[in-house]
């Protein structure tokens, strides 16, 4: 049972056009690190060989926010911006192990395919304006590929436990966005090609710990 945390940054360029009146546009850019905090099962095949495999199934929770004010080409748009979501993922690692009699260091290369689904709620207004807020909701799914480089650490006797951390190169596909778009009841048409331009970092770090059953 592993409990693990990892983090992704997302650069989101908020450069949205309409053609409906009213629209305000906020031409800023919002950067989120989205915190993805997961619960997983492991088990590991040929484990008391030199050359291990462990299969992995895990899901959790995503959740971040960005703040800022005095943004937009005359500084006078405040938003905020939260990331709210969840995932589920599935993989295999290649382990190499070196044993001592109650601790075993466990090197592997390993590969998971991360699901995930997030909402991106933007809010925003301009503070030289009475008009109200404008919120704008992107609704995503996507793939990731992970690959792995990492280390695990077991303990035996009465701790039975063990720790891990790996240096992760991330890879995007199958990414869809839905959007919303609306100030109070006026709502808003955004063309797909008008949508922001997400820019997601291609590496992360994960770390966790689990017991061993």
């Amino acid at each position: 049972l592993i409990f693990d945390y990892n983090n992704l940054n997302t650069n989101i360029n908020h450069s949205e056009v309409s053609g409906s009146s009213g629209f305000l546009p906020i031409n800023a850019d919002s950067n989120i690190v989205q915190h993805m905090f997961g619960v997983g099962y492991e088990y590991e095949l040929l484990a008391h060989s030199l050359i291990s495999m462990t299969l992995h199934a895990s899901g959790g929770f995503i959740t971040g926010e960005d703040v800022q004010n005095a943004q937009g080409s005359n500084e006078n748009i405040n938003f905020t911006e939260k990331a709210t979501g969840h995932y589920g993922a599935g993989g295999l690692s290649v382990n190499m192990n070196i044993r001592t009699p109650r601790r075993n260091t466990q090197y592997f290369l390993g590969v998971r395919q991360l699901s995930t689904v997030t909402k991106f709620f933007l809010r925003y207004y301009d503070t030289s304006s009475t008009a109200r807020n404008t919120e704008i909701e992107y609704n995503q799914s996507q793939s990731i590929v992970e690959s792995s480089l990492g280390i695990r650490f077991f303990h035996y006797g009465k701790k039975m436990m063990f720790s891990s951390f790996s240096i992760n190169q991330l890879s995007y596909a199958n990414i869809k966005n839905k959007l919303d778009a609306s100030s109070g009841s006026t709502e808003y048409d955004v063309n797909d090609t008008d949508f922001a331009k997400f820019k997601n970092q291609d590496y992360s770090f994960r770390f966790g710990f689990g017991f061993l059953y």
